[in-house]
């Protein structure tokens, strides 16, 4: 029940969606003061929701800042959250989405011995497809790159980033590893959550932030100015996350 209302509320905190509804709204107003009026509140979302320097100035305040390869030091598990990927049946293959620099950070940490095995804990995040279980997709994936088998664990049941922590948790339990020396790797907005929630289940961990929103200040009038498409669609990404950590903590999850 859980995850399927957390998939109406992603829905319901889609900025595109609010502004479609007020235009709605607006084209049957019959007042045409009121209905210039809702246009007016159209028009200031859709360019205060695609502004980049808007964006980037409040999302730098909720991501955990990111660190370079020289700020860590070796780790017995790199635990790298799903959400990265999804599984093309027509076609048989991987598809990969931003997320997937999660994957990517992991690999090449463990390439250069930073890392000394991988944790994927992602099952299925779609409600219409079940048995897509990431985790069993990345696992394929790393195996074809040459990472060996020995060096891979697996959690394929968690549906959101509480199960994420309760599962990892039981695996690292069964091999005895919950205490070793843990970093977590996942997107620079989902970050702060998710340390949360393994913190919640006693896993301590260190962060290695990927695929950040935010960048660096920049004065180029386009970025501070400009209307920006994918801006628009990062808010309702950081929206969620915002939600979900709220809602996170009202059930004691974080």
């Amino acid at each position: 029940m859980f995850f399927i209302a957390s998939k109406i509320l992603s829905f319901l905190t889609t900025p595109l969606i609010w502004i479609f509804v007020l235009l709605f709204i607006a084209y049957f107003q019959a007042i045409p003061k009121r209905k210039n009026r809702i246009l007016l509140i159209c028009i200031f979302l859709i360019y205060l929701f695609s502004n980049e320097f808007i964006f980037n100035e409040v999302v730098r305040q909720w991501e955990i800042p990111a660190k370079s390869q020289k700020e860590i030091s070796n780790y017995e598990v790199g635990i790298i959250l799903g959400g990265a990927t999804t599984y093309d049946e027509e076609l048989q293959r991987l598809q990969i989405h931003n997320s997937f620099d999660r994957v990517v950070q992991g690999v090449d940490l463990y390439k250069k011995g930073f890392i000394s095995k991988l944790l994927i804990s992602g099952g299925s995040g779609s409600l219409t497809f079940p048995d897509m279980k990431e985790a069993k997709f990345i696992k394929a994936y790393l195996l074809t790159i040459g990472i060996p088998e020995r060096d891979i664990i697996i959690e394929f049941e968690s549906k959101n980033t509480r199960e994420n922590a309760l599962f990892t948790f039981e695996e690292l339990k069964k091999i005895g590893l919950q205490d070793s020396k843990l970093l977590l790797i996942t997107s620079g907005y989902h970050m702060r959550r998710s340390q949360a929630c393994f913190e919640k289940v006693g896993l301590q961990t260190t962060s290695y932030t990927t695929d950040r929103l935010s960048g660096t200040r920049r004065k180029q009038l386009d970025f501070l100015f400009l209307p920006n498409m994918q801006t628009l669609y990062n808010w309702r990404v950081i929206i969620h996350e915002w939600l979900g950590y709220v809602i996170y903590f009202l059930v004691g999850y974080v």
